[in-house]
Parts: C-alpha cells; sequence; structure tokens
C-alpha cells in the first residue's frame, strides 16, 4: 500500500465528538484488531500479505468447485454467497450481486 496522505479538510469548521461517536469509533477500530476480520473460513488477515495469501487460498478452492479447466470463476459459484445456511437463496444478497458485477442495470 502507498503511503498515508492526511485528507485534506475542506471546512475550517471542527466538530465536537460524543461520547457515543467515541465508543462508535472504538468498536469500529475493534472489528480491524481481529487477526480473522473476513471469517476463519477466509483466513488470517491481519496484514496485507496475509490477506493476499488467504485471498489466493479462498479463490484457489472456489475455482475447485467450478468446472475443470476454467480459467476464471462463473458468476454460479460466486453466486453461492448468496444462499443462506438452509440453502434458501437471500434476494438482498442476490441484488447486491447483480449490482456489484452489472452496476446500473438493475
Amino acid at each position: 500500500l502507498d503511503r498515508w496522505e492526511e485528507p485534506i479538510s475542506k471546512t475550517d469548521k471542527t466538530t465536537e465528538a460524543s461520547i457515543s461517536d467515541i465508543l462508535k469509533f472504538r468498536k469500529a477500530l475493534s472489528y480491524m484488531d481481529d487477526s480473522h476480520p473476513f471469517s476463519l473460513l477466509f483466513g488470517p488477515a491481519a496484514t496485507r500479505d496475509e490477506c493476499i495469501r488467504s485471498a489466493l487460498k479462498c479463490y484457489r478452492k472456489l475455482m475447485k468447485l467450478d468446472s475443470p479447466g476454467a480459467n476464471a470463476l462463473s458468476f454460479g459459484i460466486i453466486g453461492l454467497v448468496a444462499y443462506d445456511g438452509d440453502g434458501t437463496e437471500d434476494e438482498a444478497k442476490m441484488l447486491t450481486l447483480r449490482n456489484m458485477f452489472h452496476p446500473g442495470r438493475y
């Protein structure tokens, strides 16, 4: 990743953070402190290199589910994430996937 650059404020106003805002921010940060922020199945992702290794392993596992000799994942395999644990299709997840791969069409 590139070096961090502080964002430039477009206003000179300063806002006071409430206790609730601070607690929400700390809770959000706690999710980033997890060694497996995505899931245990995805794998460790505490560092950029770990995340890349885990993503590659996950991709290779998914490729094994696809048709032999395929050089890219089919939407049918990617679409498996839109199903609940009981095998029913989650419409909200499916719409999110469609919008991700075909923005502006739906």
